[in-house]
C-alpha cells in the first residue's frame, strides 16, 4: 500500500515537473549521465564559437583575395599593352603610374584587418582549433601564402612570388619608358597563380568548415535528445502509470476494508 502510494506521488511529480527524478540522490546514475551530457553541450558550444570565428576570418580572406586577384588581372592587361611596340615611352610611363596605384591598393588589401584589429592575412603562427569532435582547422590564412613575403614590410619567401616586389619592379620598368621583359611577365603570371591557389585553398577550407559544422550540429542534436530522454518525463506515460497505480490503490483499499470486516474479532 505504501509502495503504491509512493509510486502515485512520483508519477504526479513527473507530470507536474516534467522530469524523471526529483533529486540527484534519487537516481545517481541518471544524474551522472546527465552531467556528462551537459559537459558535451558545453563542448559543442565551444565548437560553435570556433566555427563562427573561422567562418568570419575565411569570408574576410576571400573578399581580400578577390580584390587582389582582380587588381592583378588589370595589371596584367596593362603590362601586356605596354609590350606592344605601338606604345611609346610616354604611354608606358602612364601605364607604369597606373600599376603603381594598383600596387598601393594591393598592399592595402593585404594589410586589411577585422573589426578587432586582427590582420586578415596572418604574419604569425596560425593556431588550429577544434570545430567538431576530432576535427581541427586553422583559424586564418597566412600572409606568406598570398603575398609571397613574411609580412607587409618583410622579406620574400623561398619558392613564392613576392608580389609587391614584382609589381614594384614592373612599375619602375614602365616608368622608365621600356617594355616589360619576358621574365617579368612570367613572374606576374606566377603571382596570379599563387593568388588563385590561395583562393582555392580558402574555398576548400570553407567547404570543410561547412561539413564539420553540420557534423557538430548533428552531434549536438543527438546529445540534446539523449539529455531529454534521460531527464524529461513523458507526461502521457506518467499519466497512464498514475491511473494504473490509482486503480491498484483503490483495489487494495477495498481488499483491506473487506479483510477488516471479516476479522476474528468480528466473529467473537
Amino acid at each position: 500500500m505504501q509502495d503504491q502510494s509512493a509510486l502515485a506521488y512520483e508519477y504526479q511529480r513527473q507530470i507536474s515537473e516534467g522530469t524523471r527524478a526529483g533529486l540527484a540522490s534519487e537516481a545517481p546514475d541518471l544524474a551522472s549521465a546527465a552531467v556528462r551530457v551537459t559537459l558535451y553541450e558545453a563542448q559543442f558550444a565551444m565548437y560553435k564559437s570556433n566555427q563562427q570565428s573561422i567562418d568570419h576570418n575565411l569570408t574576410l580572406a576571400e573578399n581580400q583575395l578577390n580584390s587582389v586577384h582582380e587588381s592583378l588581372l588589370q595589371i596584367r592587361t596593362w603590362a601586356t599593352q605596354a609590350r606592344n611596340d605601338t606604345n611609346g615611352a610616354d604611354k608606358r610611363q602612364i601605364l607604369g603610374a597606373q600599376i603603381g596605384q594598383l600596387r598601393a591598393s594591393i598592399a592595402q588589401f593585404s594589410k586589411a584587418t577585422d573589426a578587432y584589429g586582427l590582420a586578415v592575412f596572418r604574419t604569425t603562427a596560425i593556431p588550429s582549433v577544434d570545430v567538431a569532435s576530432g576535427i581541427g582547422m586553422p583559424t586564418a590564412v597566412a600572409y606568406a601564402d598570398v603575398m609571397g613575403r613574411t609580412a607587409p614590410d618583410g622579406i620574400g619567401v623561398t619558392g613564392q612570388v613576392d608580389i609587391l616586389d614584382a609589381l614594384s619592379q614592373l612599375e619602375q620598368t614602365l616608368k622608365a619608358g621600356t617594355a616589360p621583359t619576358d621574365a617579368q611577365m612570367d613572374t606576374l603570371a606566377q603571382g596570379l597563380q599563387q593568388v588563385n591557389l590561395a583562393l582555392a585553398q580558402t574555398g576548400a577550407l570553407h567547404k570543410r568548415l561547412e561539413q564539420a559544422t553540420q557534423l557538430a550540429d548533428d552531434q549536438a542534436l543527438a546529445a540534446k535528445k539523449l539529455k531529454s530522454d534521460l531527464l524529461d518525463a513523458d507526461p502521457v506515460e506518467a499519466a497512464s502509470k498514475l491511473a494504473q497505480t490509482n486503480t491498484l490503490l483503490k483495489a487494495l483499499q477495498t481488499l483491506l476494508g473487506s479483510l477488516g470486516s471479516n476479522s476474528l474479532f468480528d466473529k467473537l
